[in-house]
């Protein structure tokens, strides 16, 4: 029972406070809070309870190579937003995105493939394309949008905790990542107030995602060889810690 509740709850509660938080904040700091791992965290979560520590750490490993999806994609749309309509820049960056996850899933062991995503990340704003910051709020989503949102969210996290049975955690804990709240804010964004406030989530959730790999990988190295609680409340200290340190300032100054 208390496995069922988590992947029915967990996941959309997270993405329903997320949600109203990022009512209040500009488009930066909304694309921070979407980075974040709103749906990786509370699956890994549901793999831990159901399939045990072991099926959790490599579903982490999967994870790991998930989150290179996302730089993938955050990197394709940040160069694509102010060249294309929002359907090719969606396109184009879900390919790109595909790409560089495949290529990182070769790379062993996860440690490694956590080097290669950082690496990827502080290269990834360092080049950030240079254009005005949008001074408009964050979109005010519809009480629909905001369900709708919950319900992939608690649906992805229930249906990859089955699916994890029949193609391995590893491949389940990769599909956990890919970016599917980013996939629907984005674009819808960029229609309703341009490029420049689309540009703004996706850098706010690459800066995200360097605290996300690395929780992610305390995850793999730790929930196998210690409690499982310590384990996460471990990762969730070093998400924190690094949240705080000064990602964005890898962007060079705008004009």
């Amino acid at each position: 029972m208390t496995t069922l509740a988590l992947k029915l709850t967990l996941a959309p509660i997270i993405v329903l406070v997320a949600s109203l938080a990022q009512r209040r904040l500009g488009p930066l700091l909304g694309g921070r809070i979407v980075g974040f791992p709103l749906t990786t965290g509370p699956f890994l979560a549901v793999i831990c309870l159901q399939y045990g520590t072991v099926a959790a750490a490599r579903a982490a490993a999967g994870v790991i190579s998930g989150q290179m999806v996302v730089v993938g994609f955050c990197l394709g749309y940040g160069h694509l937003a102010a060249r294309v309509r929002p359907l090719w820049a969606l396109t184009g960056s879900l390919v790109l995105g595909a790409l560089a996850g495949a290529a990182v899933s070769l790379v062993h062991p996860p440690w490694l493939a956590t080097t290669v995503v950082l690496a990827a990340v502080a290269l990834g704003l360092y080049t950030w394309p240079s254009a005005a910051a949008s001074t408009r709020p964050a979109r005010r989503d519809t009480a629909g949008a905001v369900a709708a949102r919950m319900a992939v969210a608690g649906g992805l996290v229930a249906g990859l905790a089955a699916a994890a049975r029949v193609v391995g955690p590893y491949l389940a804990g990769t599909l956990s990542s890919m970016p599917v709240i980013l996939s629907v804010v984005v674009p819808a964004t960029h229609r309703s107030d341009g490029p420049a406030a689309a540009t703004e989530i996706v850098r706010g959730a690459l800066v995200s995602i360097g605290s996300a790999v690395i929780f992610i990988t305390v995850v793999a190295y730790t929930v196998d060889s210690m409690d499982a609680v310590a384990a996460f409340a471990v990762a969730g200290a070093a998400l924190f810690v690094t949240s705080l340190l000064p990602w964005a300032r890898l962007t060079p100054a705008r004009p």
